[in-house]
């Protein structure tokens, strides 16, 4: 019995020491670290299968998850409208030659794919276009969205989703190193250019004349020909614009304007375009596309209230429906947008920990970022084939949060969240893929 007892200790205190190494691992990456005493760093690292801890530090703090948050929305909505879903645009036609553009809020709608709606229906004859516009609401930005969060970064939500709201101007270096801004759009921006030819890419657009105006200042400098995209004031013009173009390109005749009714019943289908909830998820996922999370957040709360009007109140009941369901405790966090921006989100890394752990067995890691993929380009490229990830970044915030094959081959699931920082989000970002790579080894 003394043998048997001593072999036990043995064996715990063992453990115990290998444990206090791989802590220390980490411990030693967050005091050689940039981010100082009076930052938060949040760390929850648990085995996947178990749930077992096997680091933690601030776990239980509330915290803003910034993008991270995304991964737990886009489930929440793929949860509710299915994997096999798809955002179609259509065009109906009724036997007195009336066509009815139905929207599907497709966030990767382009004017191409519009063309091709158009040109799909082969119209030879058209009495009147109405625009079927009820698939979710026309509020603009979420609660908690800040005036820097939202422009020029965020266009506005609308269900009328072409070119995700946005106008391109291309900047071109001419003769002289002049630089000239074009735009190839019937959807037109007042630009005032001030662009020099410089060394570095530093290139600054604002408003004038307040957050309404289409008066846009493009400041700073620019080393070669680039493109900028400028969310667009009012959707549902932008729409029209393009939508008018397309008609006039295609020989299509219509002078009288456009009305707006939903698809009365007697219809035919006659054309239809459409993106998968696949390439929606990837763009979300892997590329962190905010624009195309609220989307897909109000229409996936539409189709959970079985409501023709989407909406984020919607969908923010559908994800702590589906949180419940998954056996989460939704009592001590909060969310008020899809994508993480709202500086009302607050969750804890342990609750983010125990909820990656409840959706391993689903297919999340096929639209996650991988090294050297979608936020992750040039980062953590020896852990390719190890790690699958979501990162967040915003003033001040910065996280990342995954599944993770250690060195060993222990299948462990990680939250990391960094905020109230003033070093520069490469630095935070580089610190980052330090703690990931002591956990790595854990």
């Amino acid at each position: 019995m003394k043998k048997f007892l001593l072999i036990i200790f043995t064996l715990l205190f063992s453990m115990t020491q290998v444990f206090a190494c791989s802590f220390n691992k980490i411990n030693s990456v967050i005091k050689k670290g940039p981010v100082k005493k009076t930052s938060t760093i949040s760390i929850s690292v648990k085995n996947a299968s178990n749930g077992k801890i096997l680091y933690k530090k601030n776990d239980k703090i509330l915290s803003h998850p910034a993008s991270s948050l995304k991964l737990f929305t886009f489930m929440s909505s793929v949860d509710a409208l299915g994997e096999n879903y798809k955002f179609e645009t259509k065009i109906y036609r009724d036997n007195k030659n009336n066509l009815y553009i139905k929207l599907g809020a497709d966030p990767l709608l382009k004017y191409a794919d519009l063309k091709q709606l158009v040109r799909g229906a082969n119209i030879n004859k058209v009495n009147k276009i109405y625009i079927d516009d009820s698939i979710i609401d026309k509020i603009e930005y979420p609660s908690g969205w800040l005036t820097d969060d939202f422009w020029p970064s965020l266009p506005k939500l609308s269900p009328y989703t072409l070119d995700k709201n946005t106008v391109e101007v291309k900047l071109n270096i001419v003769d002289n190193g002049i630089i000239k801004a074009f735009q190839h759009n019937d959807y037109q921006l007042s630009l005032i250019n001030e662009v020099q030819k410089g060394t570095k890419e530093e290139l600054s657009v604002s408003k004038n004349y307040g957050e309404e105006s289409e008066i846009i200042n493009l400041k700073g400098t620019i080393s070669k020909d680039t493109s900028i995209f400028i969310p667009v004031n009012n959707p549902k013009f932008y729409f029209i614009a393009n939508l008018e173009n397309i008609l006039k390109k295609e020989k299509i005749n219509y002078t009288d304007q456009f009305y707006f009714s939903k698809v009365p019943n007697g219809t035919k289908e006659i054309s239809v375009v459409s993106h998968s909830l696949s390439e929606v998820g990837k763009e979300i996922l892997q590329n962190s596309d905010n624009f195309a999370s609220e989307i897909l957040f109000k229409v996936a709360g539409g189709k959970y209230k079985n409501s023709d009007l989407g909406s984020t109140k919607a969908g923010i009941e559908m994800f702590y429906n589906y949180c419940t369901k998954l056996g989460l405790d939704v009592e001590n966090i909060k969310i008020t947008d899809a994508s993480g921006v709202s500086r009302y989100n607050l969750v804890s890394s342990d609750w983010m920990s125990n909820a990656l752990i409840k959706i391993k067995d689903t297919n999340i890691k096929n639209y996650m970022a991988t090294p050297d993929i979608g936020t992750l380009k040039q980062r953590l490229r020896h852990l390719d084939g190890s790690i699958w990830a979501k990162t967040g970044t915003l003033s001040g915030i910065s996280s990342i949060e995954g599944y993770m094959l250690t060195k060993d081959k222990k299948d462990v699931v990680f939250v990391i969240i960094i905020q109230n920082f003033n070093k520069k989000k490469s630095i935070i970002k580089s610190f980052e893929d330090d703690l990931v790579n002591a956990i790595y080894l854990l």
